[in-house]
Parts: structure tokens; C-alpha cells; sequence
């Protein structure tokens, strides 16, 4: 582009010489880079004698032109065209020259500076991309954003001021087409300053995926407005919730009578919330119990599982729910109850599919359990339980035979706890809580050396002397009820055990013989007295 700029100076002849310049200073204002060179001229005048030269002075790049001379005829006002150019290698205000007009010759006496500024100006590119989470089974857009981010419209070139170019297609990973672009920059307002060209991402696993989508350049790729190709690095991320369920089998022990808890968690250990928000994105499953002999559900055992994930990749949290069930035994002996959790997805495997996933929960019903046994016997002497603490009718005997009146026999009832239960300490123990003697002789029989509360752990014993105390003459019956905590909680109101106690107080030996001398002669009297035998 050529812009003349003139002048018409008048001058006066009021000096033999002088000069003047039509403008002090050319402003280029903005030029594109990289785009034809812009020249703009300034005239100069001047009144001389015979000899004189007028010359303008040559500027540096990015200026160019000046160099014009022209001759000056004795007493004339000669002219002269100075024409300059501007051609910005870079972005930026150009650094600012000052360029002399001169006379030169017989007398020259005119010197003059002309200021040269100007401004390159030009598109610039800048490229932007999303790094979605996208949940597997389901595809989410991927974006690549070219801006022009420049100012090069201020130079009014039109469309060659704008960034242009053309975004390549994809691969198989990332589904797109790509496209070109003529963008305009925020100078103005009748072209837009930003393209989007959107690729289609569909994982299939779990974890980051990337591809790289060439962007070629027309202009506008560094300050300089050059073009070239940018390689853009698209990425997303596949996320999906996963499943985990522990432990892999779980055990409990219990005391019968009592109870034991255990619980089985389930977790969302994966990241599939990171790709939105609803259900759609939580881990889902139904649970179904089977439960075996004991086993009670727990209070807030749910039928349905809907778990929310960890809500950012770092967090490192995991949302959890637990299933907890009760173990209540009423009988020694094993049990175990199954849980079934049928997942429509985020299986362990990271694929997003639905899985099955089933636990076994094993209680172990463990506790003491009472034998007696009459010391120097070979067979146990074990009554019949009565739950509850509650007395029940003697099922075994313990007879102390025959006693002399007025002296005492004692015999030794040996209680064992004979379980084998393998347990947690203290959880087989036996407590021999208290005793009683009841019934018609019950003032006859005694316990000594025993304590209340006596615990006889699993393997041993504990020994019990009974004693009978006779008076009189004749038999002697009573019952003894042993009070336990076989079938509850240690300590506890348990299972009784009743037993009858015998014993026939019999008369001294010296006694006996008096009795029999006795009888003897009343014997003898009779046959003393009686009639002879007639004839």
C-alpha cells in the first residue's frame, strides 16, 4: 500500500536560504507482519543557490527508503519526495528513527529530523483441550479450542489479519473429524475469535488414554506470524465404580446364650462419580441373606446397595456400607449364614459389568458343660438340666448306704466341666453359682468347703464333700440342687442340675447284741411255759 502524504508549503523569500518539511514525523500506526511493506512519503522545500544539494537520510530496518537527492538552482524554491516504507519483522512497536533532510553545498545552512514509529501487529495461536472423565459403557465429548489470541485485525488486511488453519481427525480412541478455522481476534467483533472441534472418547478400561491431533498453521504461530503444525496431546480419563466386598469369609464365636456380632463391608473402591453425579455413576446391587441356625440380620442390614465414590482422583476415600449380622446360639455346634450381592455393576474387574459376589459368615456356638461324678465310681452321675435356674426333679442318686445312728458318712461328688469346645478365654467356662438342700431330711445332709461362684475352667474339676449327719434310727432322704451357668452368659442364671440324696441310719453293734440276748431269752421263757404233751 502507498500513501502519499503532501503538503504545499509557501514559502517566503525573506532568507537568501532556507528549508522547511511538510511533516515532522510519519506514524505507520499497525502493520501486519510478514505482510507487504507500507510507505508513506514527506515532502521537502527549500531555497538555495547555485551548488546545494537537498537529500533525505536512509533509515534501518524495519524502516526502509529515503536516499532521495535532488539539485537546488541559484535562488529557486526546489521540492523534493521522500518516500519511506515499514515492514515489522515482529509483534510490537517498532523502536522509533529519526531521519535528517539536509542541504548540502555552497552555503547550506537547513537540517531537519522526520520521526518514523509504527506498530507490527498479527494473529497469535493458543490451543486449549478438556481432560474428561468418562464413565466405561458410556462416551463423553473430548474438545480441542484453537483462540486467536492476537491483535493483527488492527492492521484492516481483512481475512489475511485472521489465525487460519486446520485441526486434523482422530483415531479409533478418540472419534473425530477435525476442520478448519479462519479466526479474527478480540479487536473485533464480526468473526469469531475461537473454534471448537469435539471428538467422541468410549473407554473400555479403567485409566487414562491419550492421542495426538496435529493443528497446521497458515500464520500466527509466533511473533513473527509464521505458520507451522502444533501437536496437541488430547486426553480423558476412564472411570468406573468397583466393587469390593471383605472380608473374603468371615468367622464369629459365641457363648451359648449370648450373642456375637459380625459384619461383612462392601465398598466403592473406583472413581466412577468423577464422570457425573446420580446413581447411574454410584455402585448398585441387591442383597439376598440366607441365614443359617443363630444368625439374625442386624438392624440397618439394607436390601439395596447404592454407593457414591470417591469424588476427586486424589481424594483417596471410599464411601462404605456395612452388613452386620448376630450370632445367638442355643446349642453348642456350628452354624453359618451366606450373603449374596448381585452388583448391575462396577465389578472388581474395572469393566463397569455386573457381577455376583457371595460371603460366608461361620458362628461357632461354644460353651461349658456340666458332668459329676461320684468319687472312686467308674461312671459319671449326671442329672438331667433344668434351664433357667428353675429346680426339676432328681435324676440321679446319691446314696451314702447305711450309717450308724448317731455318727456321720461323707462322700465326694467331683463336678467337671468336660467341654472341648476351642474358644476365646473364659468363653467355656463353667461357674458353679450356689447349692441347695431341700426336703424332709435336709437338716440331715451338709456341704462344706465350697465357695459360691466357683468357676471350673474347660478340663477341670471341682470336688464337693457331702455329708450325712444320723440320729435316729431309719432312712434319711433329701435333695440337692446344684445352680450353674451352663447354657447363658458367664455368670449368669443357668442350667441346674438336681440330685437325690439317701442314707439308713442303723443302730451301734452293742446294740444289736443286747437286742438279740433279749429276744434269745424270751425265747426260752416260752418254752419253759409250755404244756406237756399228754398221753
Amino acid at each position: 500500500m502507498l500513501a502519499l502524504l503532501l503538503v504545499e508549503v509557501q514559502e517566503t523569500r525573506a532568507a537568501p536560504t532556507g528549508g522547511s518539511v511538510s511533516s515532522p514525523s510519519l506514524d505507520f500506526g499497525n502493520v501486519l507482519v510478514g505482510d507487504a511493506a507500507v510507505s508513506l512519503s514527506d515532502i521537502a522545500t527549500i531555497n538555495g543557490g547555485a551548488g546545494t544539494t537537498l537529500s533525505f537520510g536512509t533509515p534501518s530496518s524495519p524502516f526502509g527508503g529515503g536516499g532521495q537527492t535532488v539539485a537546488v538552482t541559484n535562488n529557486t524554491s526546489q521540492s523534493l519526495v521522500g518516500t519511506f516504507t515499514f515492514a515489522p519483522l515482529t509483534t510490537g512497536a517498532a523502536t522509533p528513527q529519526n531521519v535528517l533532510v539536509s542541504d548540502v553545498g555552497a552555503g547550506g545552512t537547513f537540517t531537519s529530523p522526520i520521526a518514523l514509529s509504527g506498530s507490527g501487529v498479527a494473529p497469535s495461536q493458543a490451543i486449549t483441550s478438556s481432560n474428561p472423565y468418562v464413565l466405561i459403557g458410556q462416551s463423553g465429548p473430548v474438545s480441542l479450542t484453537v483462540s486467536n489470541t492476537g491483535n493483527g485485525n488492527l492492521s484492516g488486511r481483512g481475512t489475511v489479519s485472521n489465525l487460519r488453519g486446520t485441526v486434523s481427525a482422530s483415531n479409533s480412541v478418540f472419534v473425530g473429524t477435525g476442520g478448519s478455522f479462519s479466526l479474527g481476534d478480540s479487536t473485533q467483533t464480526t468473526t469469531p475469535t475461537t473454534a471448537t472441534f469435539a471428538y467422541t472418547f468410549a473407554p473400555t478400561k479403567v485409566g487414562a488414554a491419550s492421542t495426538v491431533v496435529s493443528t497446521t498453521f497458515a500464520n500466527g504461530t509466533n511473533a513473527s506470524n509464521a505458520g507451522g503444525s502444533v501437536a496437541t496431546t488430547l486426553n480423558a480419563t476412564g472411570v468406573a465404580p468397583i466393587q469390593s466386598v471383605t472380608p473374603a469369609s468371615a468367622s464369629v464365636v459365641a457363648r451359648v446364650g449370648t450373642t456375637a456380632s459380625s459384619t461383612v463391608t462392601v465398598a466403592n473402591v473406583g472413581n466412577g462419580n468423577l464422570a457425573g453425579t446420580g446413581t447411574a455413576y454410584n455402585l448398585n446391587g441387591t442383597v439376598t441373606n440366607s441365614l443359617g441356625a443363630g444368625f439374625t440380620a442386624a438392624v440397618g442390614n439394607q436390601n439395596s446397595i447404592s454407593l457414591a465414590s470417591n469424588a476427586t482422583a486424589s481424594a483417596g476415600s471410599t464411601a462404605t456400607t456395612s452388613l452386620g449380622y448376630n450370632f445367638t446360639p442355643t446349642s453348642r455346634g456350628t452354624s453359618s449364614s451366606t450373603v449374596s450381592i448381585a452388583f448391575s455393576n462396577g465389578n472388581a474387574a474395572g469393566t463397569n459389568l455386573s457381577e455376583s459376589v457371595a460371603r460366608t459368615v461361620a458362628g461357632s456356638a461354644v460353651g461349658p458343660v456340666y458332668a459329676s461324678t461320684i468319687q472312686g465310681a467308674t461312671a459319671t452321675n449326671t442329672p438331667t438340666a433344668v434351664a433357667k435356674g428353675a429346680t426339676g426333679s432328681a435324676t440321679a442318686t446319691i446314696a451314702l448306704g447305711n450309717v450308724r445312728s448317731y455318727s456321720s458318712r461323707t462322700v465326694f461328688l467331683e463336678l467337671d466341666n468336660t467341654t472341648n469346645d476351642v474358644a476365646a478365654a473364659g468363653l467355656t467356662n463353667l461357674t458353679i453359682e450356689s447349692y441347695a438342700i431341700s426336703g424332709a431330711n435336709a437338716g440331715s445332709f451338709s456341704i462344706s468347703s465350697f465357695g459360691a461362684n466357683s468357676i471350673i475352667a474347660e478340663g477341670g474339676h471341682l470336688i464337693i464333700p457331702i455329708t450325712v449327719v444320723t440320729a435316729g434310727i431309719g432312712a434319711l432322704n433329701s435333695t440337692l440342687t446344684i445352680f450353674t451357668d451352663e447354657s447363658v452368659g458367664l455368670g449368669g442364671v443357668g442350667d441346674t442340675f438336681t440330685y437325690s440324696l439317701s442314707a439308713f441310719s442303723v443302730p451301734e453293734p452293742t446294740s444289736i447284741l443286747v437286742l438279740a440276748a433279749g429276744l434269745g431269752g424270751l425265747a426260752n421263757v416260752r418254752r419253759r411255759r409250755r404244756p406237756a404233751s399228754r398221753a
